[in-house]
Order: structure tokens, then sequence, then C-alpha cells
């Protein structure tokens, strides 16, 4: 559940004599995405091993129970999201790195194209500066609150597995009971992390808007940092769904 930390690349000296790197890639790696309303949309764990169970629907096909088909959907549309952002981000590295000439070189590779316009350079990074600053900021917050929550539960699964020792391993009822305790108190941390971190989604939603995901950015570093911020959204639902799976499979397990 390890959230990607944001680490700009925006040095200045850098972007000054980077040759070439003004210029537009053929390769289209950005992605139109709102990831606020996929967290609103999100299913909540359940709180209960009855709300586990009713997760769940039965697979007539071999009369087995599977999760329920929404809760597989949103899984597989998230994680589908995850795939098409790492490709992307791995395109723009590769088309970065096609623009970085030698050491020894002056001008974009092989000589191609005009050396690019220090004065474009410059405004693109003065323009952004303030809202990649925000970014980060925003990010970091978002780490801070990832880390507590992973902290808690982790806490919380320890004492858990602590209790449910001390009782019968015949005693059905009482390990119901120790892990609806468990499922409810995680679904209030969880409301409480999901209630930050969406404020700082909001904020990270709103800078991609800003530049149209990264279309209206010309230097291919910048750009990127489009990709790096969607990245950090995308693991926050992935964490999210973590918890949710976990939790259905939790109570499911020891629903009577």
């Amino acid at each position: 559940m390890i959230l990607i930390r944001k680490h700009f690349l925006i040095l200045f000296i850098v972007l000054l004599f980077t040759d070439g790197i003004n210029s537009q890639p053929k390769t289209d790696f950005t992605l139109r995405q709102d990831f606020v309303p996929l967290l609103d949309s999100l299913i909540m764990p359940p709180s209960s091993c009855d709300q586990a169970f009713a997760l769940m629907v039965i697979d007539s096909s071999n009369m087995t129970y599977i999760k329920n088909p929404v809760l597989e959907q949103q899984d597989a549309k998230i994680q589908n999201i995850f795939n098409e952002l790492s490709v992307k981000f791995k395109k723009s590295n590769n088309d970065l790195s096609k623009f970085m000439p030698p050491p020894d070189v002056k001008g974009p590779p092989g000589g191609i194209g005009p050396p690019p316009d220090i004065g474009e350079i410059r405004e693109e990074y003065i323009r952004m500066k303030d809202d990649l600053d925000d970014a980060n900021i925003a990010m970091d917050k978002i780490t801070v609150e990832n880390e507590k929550i992973k902290d808690e539960l982790t806490l919380m699964q320890s004492n858990v597995n602590k209790k449910l020792r001390e009782t019968l391993e015949s005693d059905d009822k009482a390990h119901e009971s120790i892990i609806n305790e468990f499922l409810n108190s995680g679904v209030n941390k969880y409301l409480k992390y999901k209630k930050t971190v969406r404020v700082n989604l909001i904020v990270l939603d709103e800078i991609a808007k800003k530049y149209d995901y990264g279309n209206k950015i010309r230097i291919i570093q910048l750009k990127s940092e489009i990709l790096n911020l969607q990245m950090a959204e995308v693991s926050v639902l992935k964490m999210l769904m973590k918890v949710t799976n976990e939790f259905v499979n939790i109570g499911v397990k020891f629903h009577r």
C-alpha cells in the first residue's frame, strides 16, 4: 500500500542546457482521467461479516461464491488505469532519453532540429512552477496519511490476532464478534483517510485539467510531471480497493 512519493524533476539549470526538450514528442503519453469521481464511486469496505458476505454472489456454474461483479469491475478499472499510466510513463521516459544529447554534443541528437528557445523554456517553467509546488505539497500530505493508515491497520490486525488466539478455536460466535469490531473500526479509519486524501486529490485533478492532462505542455520533463501526479492518484485508489478486498475476505472467512 505504499503510495508513490512525488519527486519533481524541475531543475531550471537542466532545462536551460537540455537540447530539444521543448520539441513536441510524437508519442502521446497523456491520459484524460479525473480521479476524484472515481474516489467518490468506490464501494465501501464492509463494516461487519454480514456486509462482507452481502458483497458475494453465487457462481451458478460451479456453485461457489465470488465477489460482487461491481466490486470486481471497479478493481479491474483501477488496475487498468494504473497499467495504462505505467505504459505511458515508460514511453515518456523513453521519448525523453531520445532528446537528451551526449555531454560532448551540442544540439539535438544527430544535429536534427534547431536548438531550444531559452525564452520559451523559461516561460513554461515559470508558468507551471507554482502549480507543481502545490502538487508537491498535496502529495506529501497524501503520503503522510497513507503511512498513518497503514500503521494503524497493521496494529489493529495484530491486536485482532491476539484476541482470536485467546478464544477457543471452536467459539465461532466470539470470533465473528471480534472480526465485526475490527471491520467497523477499520471502516471508520478508511472514511477518515478518504476524506483527507480527497481534498488533496481535488488539488491534483485541477492541476492536471488546467494543463489539459499534459497536452498544453511543450517541455517533455514538465509534461511527464502530470503523469507523476496521476500515478500517485491512482495509487491512492489501488490502496483503498485493497483495503476493501481484504475486509471482504476477512469478513467472509468469519461469517457464521
